[in-house]
């Protein structure tokens, strides 16, 4: 038995424990995704479509859920500058759904009679926030 421990040649073949590393490695993956679900704040979003009427000014009808309170807005998938000209609150007597009938005014020049897609941002909030409040 001690001439096996002697023999620089058994030595040599003993391999690394390979387990120290990937214990780290794990470790340092869990802290940055602890770190990302505390510090990162995502939206809810609502998707829907809106109508491109351009008589005097271009501006873009679309009915939305009275739920959504939103924050940003993007129009084909870029964020835009908007305005709201009218905002009235409609029910649907059938369903038993309110929503708003909202007319959004844009700095930008669309073309007329053209359907765009509308992405509605709102309840800002930490990623932690969201799992509680989807939790509970």
């Amino acid at each position: 038995m001690l001439e096996l421990l002697d023999n620089k040649e058994s030595f040599r073949r003993v391999k690394p424990n390979k387990h120290i590393f990937l214990i780290v490695i794990l470790l340092v993956v869990i802290i940055g995704f602890i770190i990302i679900i505390i510090k990162v704040q995502v939206s809810d979003n609502y998707q829907t479509k809106g109508y491109v009427d351009c008589t005097d000014k271009c501006v873009i009808k679309t009915a939305i859920p009275s739920y959504v309170s939103y924050e940003k807005l993007s129009i084909n998938k870029k964020f835009k500058n908007f305005h709201i000209l009218d905002k009235e609150l409609k029910i649907d007597e059938e369903h038993f759904t309110s929503f708003y009938e909202i007319t959004i005014e844009l700095e930008d020049v669309l073309n007329d009679k053209e359907i765009v897609e509308l992405n509605f941002y709102y309840n800002k909030q930490r990623i932690i926030e969201k799992i509680k409040d989807y939790m509970f």
